[in-house]
């Protein structure tokens, strides 16, 4: 768990933009606002990072 919790801290930008372009194929939504972007982007960044507290 912890290997994979360090390989996620690593790159957690280019995760949180990889899961912010899933978002935007379910709720596309989330681009036309620029505040409900950087939030949603946001949000997704805290979500990874929350992973290495779990482990």
């Amino acid at each position: 768990m912890r290997v994979v919790a360090t390989e996620l801290l690593t790159n957690v930008s280019g995760l949180a933009d990889e899961m912010l372009r899933y978002l935007v194929t379910r709720i596309p939504e989330t681009v036309e606002d620029d505040e409900l972007r950087g939030l949603t982007l946001g949000s997704c960044s805290s979500n990874i990072e929350s992973v290495q507290v779990a482990v």
